[in-house]
């Protein structure tokens, strides 16, 4: 399933969120798109930037929330729109951050980038 899939169908439902207070100093900002979790009812994920090639996955606690708000949405290139929200996250909270790669060689990239010799 595509990222713009993915946002489209899971979207988390911002209004029921309970918010508390929140400051500078309880809190981080995240910013990006936030989705269901799609099997854990407790959590929900962030797909930073999600318009771009490299996509950022961060996974939290929906009870280490502070406070949401949402943003102007995002419009892509086809003119589909990405719900943007800026979520204030409890600091000492723990985060899961997926960041999708290609597995393979260091060196075999620099080889092919550089053309070194082996």
């Amino acid at each position: 399933m595509s990222i713009k899939a993915l946002i489209k169908h899971n979207i988390l439902n911002l209004e029921k969120i309970p918010y508390s207070t929140h400051n500078d100093d309880n809190s981080a900002v995240f910013i990006g798109s936030p989705i269901k979790h799609p099997y854990e009812n407790d959590k929900f994920i962030l797909i930073c930037d999600p318009l771009t090639d490299h996509a950022m996955f961060i996974e939290f606690q929906k009870s280490d929330i502070l406070f949401m708000k949402e943003l102007p949405s995002l419009a892509s290139d086809d003119g589909e729109s990405v719900t943007i929200a800026k979520i204030f996250i409890k600091l000492g909270a723990s985060a899961i951050k997926y960041e999708p790669f290609v597995v393979t060689k260091t060196k075999d990239i620099l080889h092919n980038k550089f053309h070194w010799a082996k």
